[in-house]
């Protein structure tokens, strides 16, 4: 954990594996698009262990992916008791498709908000978009209150307007 912190955090693999503490996690995971899986079982590292240790001084992270992807959050969704970096799914070590080694979990939040193959968090004192963000999806993306975009955004309006 980077950026706008009292102590920034690296934790080797190895480590958050053996000697960081374990939540175990089963929750639906939900799509923008309309699909769901329900009854996911999770297995990480909570969040918040890491939050209490790097003190954030910032309101919005930006979780980041080995392969370059990005994603902004409110910061208050790290500290959701059933938000967790994920390396293990189902009962087995995190699959490749859904994300290993590590896998942002956030349940409270639409499926793209939960960032496969994690290396980073980096927590801002501004909020920018994400990936999906950019091209007008919600900041928030909270599936209860159906936040999939943002209404005030032109790129959405105009792909709305010509849709």
């Amino acid at each position: 954990m980077t950026g706008f912190v009292e102590n920034e955090v690296e934790i080797p693999y190895i480590e958050l594996l053996t000697k960081a503490p374990c939540a175990d996690l089963v929750t639906d995971f939900h799509c923008v698009t309309g699909w769901s899986v329900l009854n996911v079982e999770w297995r990480g590292i909570p969040t918040r262990y890491l939050m209490d240790i790097a003190k954030p001084r910032g309101d919005y992270v930006m979780a980041v992916g080995i392969d370059g992807y990005i994603t902004n959050l409110p910061l208050n969704a790290l500290f959701e008791e059933t938000t967790i970096i994920a390396y293990a799914m189902n009962g087995k070590i995190l699959p490749r498709e859904h994300g290993f080694p590590l896998r942002l979990i956030v349940p409270s939040r639409y499926g793209w908000k939960s960032a496969k193959y994690l290396s980073e968090l980096i927590i801002m004192d501004s909020n920018e978009p994400g990936y999906w963000e950019s091209f007008g999806y919600h900041d928030n993306g909270d599936p209860w209150l159906e936040e999939r975009f943002n209404e005030s955004d032109p790129v959405t309006i105009k792909r709305r307007v010509s849709s």
